[in-house]
């Protein structure tokens, strides 16, 4: 068999040691200078510093957007997380391929590393699928590039990290203006007096929609100021309103049947009046109504007794306690205030309207007050037939106990009531303060006193736990690939994975003529203008043949000639030797 010399010949070394003289060879160039201060790998570990930094901004992040409204973000913080894992995962990889490049090279020095090892370090380094399956050859490379491959899972884990949620925030004084239109007196008509009486029978055009969306318990519309749209406003408004003084007493009374001494009790058969509410008004007082109740509190018929109870309704301009919904711009006395919650400011008072036909600021008021609350409730003996009740109005119903009722005839004389007066009065209430707010107008702008707010907002919520899961697998990396840089001190000069430099390791011919010190850039400079095809070149080498080979004798037996053996090979070479691939020479 022929015997093949090495493609590298005496001729091409000859060549490639005149162009290092012709270059001036200077054997002190790129001299091997291993060191921890001269090989510090500053482009690889300033990368993991920059993923580090992302780090730090990730928790920057979530931390300064927790609790924060979304109006004071321009853009979403899940954006900003989202730039900043991109880029610390781009660092991570550049990195890893600093790293790794250390790594090939440290391996590259160690005794008894084989050509196999150094394609496996590269081939896996650079393809977690070729990792992925490595087989027995699995190594820490192998690792290092699936857990890197694994690692842009703090994504979907920092998109989960932010979400939004609603808040409740409490503002005070310092920073809630709040105006609204409200009356502080009552000025423009509610009704007309008529006749001799002077009284109030019907109520003002304008005013009867009011009562009406006061019978109904309409929401209360208002063009206040302050309130946000999505605000919980509360203060005191300056308002026409009342004062109230009341006296109370009690009376006996018997509607038994019979008397003590079984003669007939004409006192039952007439019997009296167990509830009854009454609101009165007269223009020589316009300023004043009166209400007079009484209520039966007992089941006893017997030595029963009555709660009598006789208030006066002055008008006032008092402080309310209000609550705004700036969402649906509505106003309202505060839920659970009563008449003992407003502040009284000044009384008002009106003159007599001691002529019909004269508007009335209050008389419209107080007539509407009558006809919706004014309430009897008559018992009476009715002898066979027992207990006779009658009633008038609605109230009375309402506030009407029959636990203790037997029967509904002897036993109903057992029926008992609950005192009204403070619904009494928080109706009278809640009618005056829609009366005020109606009159309200441009001239009659009051300065809520005292006004909070209370704003549900919609809020970022920060998830921790997904953070710290996100930062634990980005960590761990971190710690991979700066594993990957051990020993980087022991190389004597800058290494790259770049295919001149390893075949300059490998004495390309190519590179034959190039300082074998050089690094990447220099051998760039130096050999980087040549041309270069990759394909087949004739690859010419002196060998033994028997005699007679080429006339197809019989070359079994004889002495061996010596002869050129030519031989294709795939090769990146000089353009003028290389045979593009697909083409045959004759």
């Amino acid at each position: 068999m022929a015997s093949l010399h090495s493609t590298v010949t005496p001729e091409t070394r000859a060549a490639g040691t005149e162009a290092l003289l012709g270059k001036r060879y200077d054997p002190k160039m790129n001299t091997w200078q291993p060191g921890v201060f001269r090989r510090f790998p500053w482009a690889g570990l300033g990368c993991l510093f920059g993923v580090f930094c992302t780090l730090v901004l990730d928790i920057v992040i979530l931390a300064v957007s927790n609790g924060k409204p979304i109006a004071s973000w321009r853009y979403p913080p899940s954006l900003y997380l989202s730039v900043a894992y991109t880029i610390g995962n781009i660092l991570l990889a550049a990195a890893f391929s600093q790293g790794l490049t250390v790594f090939w090279w440290r391996k590259a020095l160690r005794e008894g590393t084989q050509l196999g090892d150094l394609h496996r370090y590269w081939e896996h380094g650079t393809s977690p699928v070729s990792a992925a399956f490595a087989g027995r050859n699995f190594n820490f490379i192998s690792f290092a590039a699936l857990f890197l491959a694994l690692t842009p899972v703090n994504g979907p884990l920092l998109q989960r990290a932010s979400s939004t949620t609603t808040d409740t925030r409490y503002f005070l004084s310092e920073d809630v203006h709040l105006t609204v239109p409200a009356a502080p007196s009552l000025q423009d008509p509610t009704g007309h007096t008529s006749g001799r009486a002077y009284t109030v029978t019907m109520l003002e055009t304008n005013y009867s929609s009011i009562v009406q969306e006061w019978n109904t318990g309409k929401a209360i519309n208002i063009n206040a100021t302050g309130c946000s749209g999505d605000g919980i406003c509360s203060g005191s408004l300056t308002a026409a309103g009342f004062a109230v003084s009341c006296n109370t007493s009690t009376a006996t009374f018997d509607l038994s049947g019979t008397s003590s001494d079984g003669s007939i009790n004409d006192d039952s058969f007439n019997g009296l009046d167990i509830f009854s509410v009454e609101f009165t008004w007269t223009a020589y007082t316009p300023s004043n109504i009166t209400v007079d109740l009484q209520y039966k509190p007992t089941k006893d018929c017997t030595e029963g007794r009555l709660e009598v109870a006789n208030c006066t309704i002055g008008a006032a301009t008092v402080q309310y306690p209000i609550v705004i919904d700036g969402n649906k711009s509505t106003i309202a006395l505060k839920p659970q205030s009563t008449i003992a919650d407003d502040k009284i400011l000044s009384l008002v008072d009106y003159p007599s309207e001691n002529m019909y036909g004269l508007p009335s600021p209050i008389g419209g008021y107080a007539y509407a007050l009558s006809s919706r609350l004014d309430s009897t409730t008559h018992l009476r003996f009715a002898g066979a037939a027992g207990y006779d009740i009658s009633t008038e109005g609605s109230i009375a119903a309402q506030f009407a106990n029959m636990d203790d009722v037997s029967s509904y005839t002897t036993g109903m004389c057992s029926i008992k009531f609950s005192d009204p007066r403070e619904y009494l009065l928080q109706q009278a209430r809640e009618l005056m303060f829609r009366t005020a707010l109606a009159q309200g107008n441009a001239s009659t702008i009051q300065t809520v006193e005292e006004p909070e707010e209370v704003r549900t907002v919609t809020v970022y919520r920060s998830h921790f736990e997904f953070l710290g899961i996100s930062i634990g697998v980005t960590f761990v990396a971190i710690l991979i690939v700066l594993v990957t840089f051990n020993g980087f001190w022991l190389l004597g000069r800058n290494v790259t994975m770049s295919p001149i430099e390893t075949a300059k390791a490998f004495n390309a011919p190519l590179l034959a003529g190039e300082h074998p010190n050089a690094e990447v850039n220099q051998l760039v400079k130096g050999a980087g203008m040549k041309p270069v095809r990759y394909g087949e070149i004739v690859d010419v080498a002196q060998g033994e043949q028997p005699p007679g080979y080429d006339k197809g004798g019989d070359f079994g037996h004889g002495q061996m000639d010596t002869v050129e053996l030519r031989q294709l090979q795939l090769a990146l070479a000089d353009p003028a030797s290389v045979q593009p691939l697909g083409k045959r020479r004759k």
